[in-house]
């Protein structure tokens, strides 16, 4: 019944006004941590704290488990480096799971600036999320950008062949203006031309979203000079 009912819902002319995008249920932009994982019911002592150096790419992208992600000046893995938490005051909550209103939301990926949310990422997100997102807050702005890549068969060894990259975007825009959304699906061929998919859903205040990537440059610059005077040791009677 459920089903029919947003079947329904999305074959009619869009009727509900677009509302200011600031998040789904109980996650909203602006919460501090203590009050998001109050409002959520995640008892914090289940949620398991993990230094940048102990991550893996599964436990990022597909999370067991509730797992906060904090700053460690010390260790730094240039390979999971967009992933990591590279600024002193921000923190990263990833869950496994959410669930509002009967819709299993997974894969969420939550950044704090001085305690407070300011960034909510959804990956891969089901139909049942995606449906009920533009019912709230419209359909959105999509765009569709294209391109062609050129593969070859490795097993088979035949010639190069072209194929069709696609990728959709829609942007979500209302007051305030300084909050971005919006969401992207990848149709695209991976390092042996095989097909991939991958979507995924951000809300983000912009202010904030700034002042943390500027800090995570000047980190990188502090972990450059590192690495660059740890090398310089080493080769010292060269």
């Amino acid at each position: 019944m459920k089903k029919l009912l947003l079947s329904l819902l999305i074959s009619l002319p869009t009727l509900i006004n677009a509302q200011p995008v600031d998040g789904f249920g109980k996650i909203k932009l602006g919460k501090t941590y203590d009050q998001l994982l109050s409002d959520i019911d995640v008892n914090p002592k289940k949620i398991v704290s993990s230094k940048n150096e102990k991550l893996s790419f599964s436990e990022v992208y597909r999370p067991r488990k509730a797992t906060l992600v904090i700053y460690d000046s010390a260790h730094f893995q240039e390979s999971l480096k967009y992933s990591y938490v590279m600024c002193e005051s921000a923190k990263l909550l990833l869950l496994p799971s959410y669930k509002v209103s009967d819709i299993e939301v997974n894969n969420l990926e939550l950044k704090f600036f001085n305690d407070t949310l300011y960034s909510i990422q959804i990956t891969n997100p089901t139909s049942d999320f995606t449906t009920a997102f533009k019912l709230k807050y419209g359909s959105g702005k999509t765009e569709t950008e294209k391109k062609t890549v050129q593969c070859s068969n490795a097993l088979t060894g035949a010639g190069k062949f072209e194929v069709e990259e696609v990728a959709y975007t829609t942007t979500w825009s209302g007051e305030p203006d300084d909050i971005r959304a919006y969401s992207r699906l990848s149709d695209y061929r991976d390092s042996e031309c095989k097909h991939q998919y991958i979507s995924y859903y951000l809300i983000s205040y912009d202010p904030t979203s700034t002042i943390v990537s500027q800090c995570e440059r000047a980190t990188k610059d502090i972990i450059k000079k590192r690495t660059e005077a740890q090398m310089k040791a080493k080769i010292k009677d060269f």
